[in-house]
């Protein structure tokens, strides 16, 4: 897999509809990027892999429940066939203020994966 991360916004408190939604107990941080198979078998990539750092190393959890809610999040075990690529959003829920400096991405639990920096 290869991720292109467009940017980040941390300005968001609830995601969803009227009836439908998730409140941040911070704010949420929503990342979006493009995930691109560049292997050869399909791949499943999921959001919940992944992982946001701000400049002291705390380490915060994507927030698979509010990414639910948010109608074009594509980061909840999504497949992606060979030369696909998929255009996922992923959404943190982190305390107000706190500014993130990275985001370390994986195609798999498993993998070493690859940190983006965010600044």
């Amino acid at each position: 897999m290869s991720f292109v991360v467009h940017g980040i916004d941390c300005s968001v408190t609830t995601i969803g509809g009227r009836y439908l939604n998730a409140t941040a107990q911070g704010t949420f941080c929503v990342v979006d990027l493009t995930v691109h198979n560049i292997g050869d078998e399909a791949q499943r990539f999921s959001g919940d892999d992944s992982t946001l750092y701000n400049a002291q190393g705390q380490e915060y959890s994507a927030d698979v429940g509010a990414a639910l809610y948010l109608e074009d999040a594509q980061s909840f075990y999504e497949q992606i066939n060979p030369g696909n690529a998929l255009d996922a959003k992923i959404v943190f829920d982190v305390p107000s203020g706190m500014i993130p400096t990275s985001i370390e991405l994986h195609d798999s639990p498993f993998s070493t994966g690859v940190s983006v920096e965010l600044r």
